[in-house]
């Protein structure tokens, strides 16, 4: 009975360290404010030249794209790195600050209970969304998921009682900014988290999200 008791408990014990250490489950529940509703982003541009619009994040987009558009991808990827690879240049000079509300707010992960994504991926987030030469468009109280993948996701939110497309390169700068002050070292790797606010009620983040993603 001893015995048995101790091997109950041995496995609780288990169980407990594997709820601790497992991978967070996170959905966009934490990112939307009650007064906000959750929509999908929608781009009007251009990519490599090209007039196009979609909705969705700037990876499910650039696949539409490369869809429909196979040669035009196969003739950039003959003279660049594709697209969503490499390092993302902070100093452009097209990522200019305007309206930010400087510095970034890297204690909102706290605050929130948000969880930091993988700083690599987050930067490939931000060189989709430099190739994308238009405006990513939300909705009224309204957050958008501009970018998405291997669970490191870019947000837009929009405190405004109507729509605004900001510039998706300008975007760009934002989510730059938070890997370039939001960033730590752990496990072996660069985790980055927080939000970045503008002066026209709209405001960009970045987190863990396993939601699709």
């Amino acid at each position: 009975m001893a015995q048995t008791m101790i091997f109950v408990l041995a496995m609780l014990a288990i169980i407990s360290m594997v709820e601790v250490f497992a991978a967070p489950s996170q959905d966009l529940s934490p990112v939307i404010p009650e007064t906000h509703t959750h929509g999908d982003m929608e781009f009007k541009g251009t990519i490599h030249g090209v007039d196009f619009q979609a909705n969705g994040t700037v990876e499910s987009i650039y696949a539409q794209f490369t869809k429909q558009h196979p040669n035009v991808v196969a003739s950039f990827n003959a003279d660049h790195l594709p697209v969503g690879t490499g390092q993302s240049n902070g100093n452009n000079s097209a990522l200019v600050a305007r309206n930010k509300i400087l510095p970034p707010n890297c204690a909102a992960c706290g605050a929130w209970g948000w969880v930091a994504a993988e700083t690599d991926t987050i930067n490939d987030g931000v060189n989709y969304l430099i190739h994308h030469a238009g405006t990513c468009g939300v909705g009224p109280r309204s957050c958008v998921r501009i970018s998405c993948s291997y669970s490191a996701a870019i947000y837009l939110c929009n405190d405004n009682y109507y729509g605004i497309a900001p510039s998706c390169v300008y975007l760009a700068s934002y989510a730059k900014d938070l890997t370039n002050d939001c960033s730590f070292w752990d496990a072996g790797a660069n985790w980055t988290c927080g939000q970045e606010f503008d002066t026209d009620a709209y405001n960009v983040i970045v987190h863990y999200d396993d939601h699709n993603c």
